[in-house]
Order: structure tokens, then C-alpha cells, then sequence
């Protein structure tokens, strides 16, 4: 199921970057870049801290 919503946000993302182009595509990747730059194991780090809640 993960798989299958990557794949759809995915394409539906690269489609509007290369629908538009331009300035809306490079912020687009600009955007991806960042996210990339994030260390994988940081953000799950991150969404524990986040999603965990007090217990």
C-alpha cells in the first residue's frame, strides 16, 4: 500500500513540475533536493518523536 501511494504522489508530482515548468519546476525540485539532503534515519527519528505522543 506504501508503495502504491509513492508511486501516485510521485507521478503526480512530476507531472505538475513538468506540466508547468519553468520557476514552478525548478521550487519543485528544489524542494526534493532538500528532502534528500535529510538523512533517512533523522526523519523517522523525527516522525516517532512526533507521532509517539506522551504515554
Amino acid at each position: 500500500m506504501g508503495a502504491a501511494i509513492a508511486v501516485i504522489v510521485g507521478t503526480l508530482y512530476g507531472a505538475i513540475a513538468g506540466y508547468f515548468g519553468g520557476r514552478t519546476d525548478g521550487i519543485m525540485m528544489r524542494i526534493v533536493d532538500i528532502l534528500m539532503a535529510i538523512p533517512f534515519m533523522f526523519v523517522l527519528i523525527l516522525m516517532l518523536v512526533i507521532f509517539s505522543g506522551r504515554s
